[in-house]
């Protein structure tokens, strides 16, 4: 195990209301991010609950995680802060899965058959973060 290796997920809520093309700019904006800085991640926007994991050296998403605290959302409430094993969104800078809400649908980065798969293999996982992020589905469809 690569301990340097680390996982926070957090939960959030939107501030306001954001149009579908100020959420792509920031999503766009955030994967050149993550990829320059060796961070994979997952966001799943729930009618306007926020659930985020990121995976990677310890102090770069600390660093992350203490600048997206003052971004669009507030109510931020940690919910793993562990070292993991391995990466489980290794070919991610940022995925998005959007639940419930048919603006943002096309932001959705697990509608191909393929992606659909990988997403709900992440959910059948018996390991703490993936428990965490199929808890947070589960109560948000």
């Amino acid at each position: 195990m690569d301990t340097d290796l680390h996982a926070i997920i957090y939960v959030s809520s939107l501030t306001e209301v954001i149009d579908v093309e100020l959420a792509q700019q920031s999503i766009l904006k955030n994967r050149e991010y993550n990829q320059r800085n060796n961070i994979t991640a997952l966001v799943v926007f729930a009618h306007g609950n926020i659930l985020a994991m990121m995976e990677g050296p310890k102090e770069l998403i600390y660093a992350k995680y203490k600048e997206n605290m003052s971004g669009h959302h507030h109510g931020f409430l940690k919910l793993y802060d562990k070292p993991i094993p391995n990466r489980y969104f290794k070919n991610y800078p940022l995925a998005v899965k959007v639940l419930g809400m048919a603006k943002w649908r096309s932001l959705d980065d697990f509608q191909e058959p393929a992606h659909v798969d990988i997403f709900q293999q992440c959910l059948v996982l018996d390991v703490p973060p993936m428990k965490v992020l199929k808890d947070f589905v589960k109560n948000n469809v």
